[in-house]
């Protein structure tokens, strides 16, 4: 559960190991909802965590972290988005 503008991962997940076979520094375990939208979906394989920027029209980064129902890493994939021009 979000807590003052928070995302804390280990509130949501069992457990956190994955996070260890991530690159160093690729994410954290706390967000800032200020600028950061998080998307948790379950499936019959697992989850999907999606981690992004707040406004994605101004740009940013994002990425989606696929996890099996046992909670190890499956796959990610880093999002580069281009900021929308302005007219």
């Amino acid at each position: 559960m979000a807590t003052n503008d928070r995302f804390v991962l280990n509130e949501h997940f069992e457990s956190t190991a994955w996070l260890d076979e991530l690159p160093d520094g690729m994410i954290s375990d706390l967000f800032d909802l200020r600028f950061n939208v998080i998307s948790l979906e379950q499936d019959e394989q697992g989850c999907t965590l999606y981690i992004g920027p707040i406004n994605p029209e101004e740009g940013g980064s994002a990425v989606t972290i696929r996890l099996s129902n046992t909670l190890s890493l499956i796959d990610y994939e880093i999002e580069h988005l281009a900021p929308v021009p302005k007219l």
